[in-house]
């Protein structure tokens, strides 16, 4: 500001200064003493922007442009804050309450982001510390926690982003994930949060002694701006698609979303405009700043990932005991007999195995060529009663389960054991829990019936028609192509023993080994 005083003339000696009649603005405090001054003060100098000040209104502005995008989204992650928001006053709301809010009552406050930050922050350490081998990981989450205390303390007007870390760790934790190509966008995002939290810092007075306009610093925090908007965009996406049941209904609407690699793409494209900006800010002190956070952001980055790889393996594992509980069930309810404690009972009963008394049948033509040719599959063991054909067939069994290039499984019929023992069905029961024992992979083919209806599948009128099914299907299994069922005393079969020859004659590559009495044969009705 100048003060005017008038003309004088040349010579003319010098007066105090009048007013002037040029109208002059004065601030209310300066206007008692500039009346009588000959020269002005100078103005007071612009206090220095604070680094927390600055975070604190990029990053708002930052939401704001959110919501001025996305608004709908951005709705329906404040539907989140709220329907997670702890208050020690006062209950959570419903989500079916906060569902039906308009819109005018959904605005999240900055202390409610705040204070669902710092809830956030205590349960990600809680529950990070419960999470068994992830050490790297939770180093990482750790540094990611101290990196929220602290700005929390000094920007708290910027907790959005905080919040959005906290629900991005939880995303992160989820061993579900909608896409791999979104896991590895969150890991990077939270493995740069530091970085993009210092960005800011770059815009304060004590940096500008290197630059040459004050453009180029507004340049730089635009794109800081759209870098920020882009990164909440990103998470807040993440977080309403992890989050469903909550966001309800814009989030059944719109998850459509899967080109997470295309965002992320976005993010980094937005990043190299940002470090185009920074170049003009090359001083040694900003780039050693710069490169110390990039190695942070990396280490963050690899010790996240590691965090989602523990816990998916966690899950697969919890996933296989669950498989495993329900396998089981299946096993136990398809059992009748186990066939191998039944054959050593057999065995024993008769006074123990002599390879004498088998040992020919080995070198017999028909044998051999059932045992070495494809297309022999059925072969069939005669004798009349007490002859030792049961014997003879255990000492064959042992001798295919030394040889590796075939599989036997087996079934003792007896007439003396009931139902249990002696039906069709129980004889298809026995041989499909021998196969699923010693091949777990094959219980699927069970299960595929078995888990609709349960136990009664075995045990209705129908129970030999979905017995005989299940073994249509499992033994197309190419694993059991070395794979030999034996039945012995098929005339001991005494319920629905010709459905049991159709099935054995039908089978279409199956090999069969049966023993039976003289007077059966396989044609007998």
């Amino acid at each position: 500001m100048h003060m005017l005083g008038p003309r004088r003339k040349p010579g003319q000696a010098t007066s105090p200064a009048a007013p002037s009649s040029v109208a002059v603005q004065l601030e209310p405090e300066q206007a008692t003493s500039l009346l009588d001054a000959t020269t002005p003060p100078s103005p007071p100098k612009p206090e220095p922007v604070a680094l927390s000040t600055l975070q604190e209104k990029i990053w708002e502005n930052a939401y704001k442009g959110s919501r001025s995008k996305e608004p709908k989204l951005v709705e329906a992650f404040e539907k989140i804050i709220l329907s997670e928001s702890h208050d020690d006053e006062t209950s959570v709301k419903p989500a079916d309450q906060i569902e039906g809010m308009a819109t005018a009552e959904l605005n999240v406050t900055s202390s409610q982001m705040r204070k669902f930050a710092e809830q956030g922050i205590e349960k990600t350490k809680k529950q990070a510390a419960l999470v068994q081998g992830v050490d790297d990981g939770l180093k990482a989450v750790q540094a990611v926690m101290r990196i929220m205390d602290r700005a929390l303390r000094v920007a708290p007007e910027a907790a959005v982003i905080w919040a959005t870390v906290c629900l991005g760790i939880e995303v992160l934790k989820n061993p579900i994930t909608e896409a791999v190509e979104n896991q590895k966008g969150i890991q990077y995002v939270l493995g740069r949060t530091e970085w993009y939290w210092n960005l800011t810092s770059l815009l304060l007075e004590e940096n500008k002694r290197h630059t040459t306009t004050v453009v180029l610093r507004e340049t730089l925090e635009k794109n800081i701006t759209r870098l920020f908007e882009k990164l909440l965009l990103y998470q807040i996406r993440s977080i309403c698609l992890y989050h469903r049941s909550r966001a309800a209904t814009f989030v059944r609407d719109m998850f459509l979303i899967d080109d997470w690699a295309g965002q992320l793409n976005d993010i980094k494209a937005t990043e190299n405009n940002v470090l185009h900006d920074m170049e003009q800010y090359n001083t040694q002190e900003i780039q050693t700043q710069i490169r110390d956070l990039n190695n942070t952001a990396c280490d963050l980055q690899v010790g996240l990932g590691s965090i989602y790889a523990a816990i998916q393996s966690q899950a697969q594992q919890q996933e296989k005991r669950h498989l495993d509980d329900k396998d089981n069930e299946c096993l136990r309810d398809l059992y009748t007999i186990d066939t191998r404690t039944d054959k050593k009972k057999v065995q024993d009963k008769k006074g123990g195995l002599l390879r004498d008394s088998y040992k020919w049948i080995l070198e017999h033509k028909d044998f051999k060529k059932f045992k070495n040719e494809a297309e022999s599959r059925i072969l069939w063991i005669k004798g009349d009663a007490g002859k030792g054909k049961t014997m003879l067939l255990c000492g064959i069994i042992d001798e295919l389960e030394l040889d590796p290039s075939t599989s036997p499984y087996y079934f003792f019929c007896q007439a003396t054991g009931g139902n249990r023992l002696s039906s069709a069905t129980s004889v298809l029961r026995g041989l499909l829990y021998h196969l699923a024992r010693c091949n777990p992979h094959l219980i699927k083919y069970v299960r595929a019936k078995y888990d609709p209806v349960g136990k009664m599948l075995f045990e209705n009128e129908y129970a030999w028609y979905e017995v005989c099914g299940i073994a249509t299907e499992m033994l197309k299994d190419p694993s059991l192509e070395d794979a030999i069922l034996v039945v012995d005393a098929l005339d001991e079969c005494t319920v629905d023993r010709q459905h049991l020859l159709d099935f054995i004659t039908e089978s279409s590559t199956t090999k069969w080994i049966s023993l039976q009495r003289s007077t059966l044969t396989s044609n007998s009705r």
